[in-house]
Formats: structure tokens, sequence, C-alpha cells
């Protein structure tokens, strides 16, 4: 395949699909030509139904939202930074480096994960102070919303939501790491919203994987089977 657009993959390219009782998302992600993150994700509600209501007939979306996009360190967008590793085991797991010269430098943490039994799509996020001055981060209020129209769903309009659930100014010392999440959900028109711990949807992810790799059993006619695949790491 050619590199996709706005330079996803340029030098790097891969797509998972992962799912949860409630949410199934594909993930298409990659390095481009400066080495940094790429990601855009297509998500699938099963539960909200569309019109016509057949096989495919399930919510849909596909989004670049990057809620790093308005995250600061040290007054400064995190720009220019370089992945350093890509890690595949039930989540997607992606760190790299940030070096802002004068205005410090950081490592980042990005975990990507669907919700076990919610309909969400939960991203973690860590921030390791790797300077030797203190470190400040801004992390603004966002909640975003998004109504669809009522005359193609089979409950009417559903509700779309992508959210951080931190927000504030940050002091970080060296050696320090600020962790927050930020969740991409999809309701029914006046449904309770939801409240999403990320660490607990985390580790309600491990168990179930963990889970899975203990029971599952692959039984094949070829005598020789490929049960173990690592991912190339990214330098």
């Amino acid at each position: 395949d050619q590199p996709r657009s706005r330079g996803l993959g340029d030098v790097y390219k891969r797509q998972i699909e992962m799912s949860g009782k409630q949410v199934s998302v594909v993930l298409r992600y990659g390095v481009n030509a400066d080495g940094a993150f790429v990601v855009n994700k297509s998500m699938v509600w099963p539960l909200l139904r569309t019109i016509p209501n057949n096989t495919h007939a399930s919510l849909m979306r596909r989004f670049d939202w990057n809620p790093l996009d308005m995250v600061t360190v040290n007054g400064r967008t995190i720009t220019d930074e370089k992945v350093d590793n890509i890690r595949l085991k039930g989540m997607l797991t992606v760190e790299s480096s940030y070096n802002g010269g004068w205005y410090g430098q950081c490592k980042v943490i990005r975990e990507y994960l669907p919700s076990t039994d919610l309909p969400a799509l939960i991203e973690n996020y860590l921030l390791i102070n790797t300077d030797k001055n203190p470190m400040f981060v801004e992390i603004p209020v966002i909640n975003n919303r998004l109504y669809t129209d009522p005359r193609k769903g089979v409950d009417g309009s559903y509700l779309i939501e992508m959210k951080i659930d931190r927000n504030g100014y940050f002091s970080i010392q060296p050696g320090d790491t600020l962790s927050f999440s930020a969740y991409i959900t999809g309701y029914k028109k006046g449904q309770p919203a939801l409240v999403i711990n990320g660490q607990q949807e985390k580790l309600k992810r491990i168990e179930a994987v963990t889970s899975w790799m203990d029971n599952l059993v692959l039984e094949t006619p070829d005598p020789v089977s490929y049960t173990h695949l690592t991912l190339p790491t990214i330098r």
C-alpha cells in the first residue's frame, strides 16, 4: 500500500482491530517521516442500530482526534516527538521522546484499548519528566459532543462524546509522571453519561487478554505453526 494522506505511515504503518462487548475499533497507526506517531480511529458501536436495520446497521465513525494536540509542556504543544517503540498485546502501547531544547524534555506513553464492557475507546497518557528541571503541564477542559442525524438511527439521534478526564495546571518534578485518560463513547440519546476510569479499564482489559491467552488452544493440520508474533521495534 502507498502511504495514506496527512503523512500516516510514511515510514511505518499498521492497523489493528480490537473489540469489547459494546464497541469495536480499527486503529490505523504509523510513524511519519519526522519520526512522530500518527493514528486515526474507526469506531463501530454494534448496539447503536442504524437505518436500514440490516447486517451492517451499526453506528460507525472515523476520527483523527488527538487529545495531546491541546496539551502544553512548558508553554508549548508537544511537537517534534520521536517514536521509540510500539507494542501490541491486547492494547496498543506507544512510547516516544520529546525534546524541546530550552523548553524541556519528556517521555510520552500512549495506551489505546477498547473497554471490555462499555461502549468506549480508552486512551491513557503518561508524561514522564526526563529533564533536570520541573515541567509545567496545562491540560484544557475537553468534552466534545456530537449528535447524529435522528433520521438515520433506529432509536433516533445518538450521542458521541470525546472527553479528557483531567484538566488544569500541573508542576511535574524531574523523574515524576503525570497521567490522564481520554475516551470516545457512544450512547443512545437520553442515557446518562458514563464515568470512566482509564486505569481500571486497562486492568480489566489485561485480565481479559490474560485469560484468553491462558485458555485458548490453536489446532491446525499444519505441523509448523507460528503462535508468537513480535512487532518490529521502531527506532
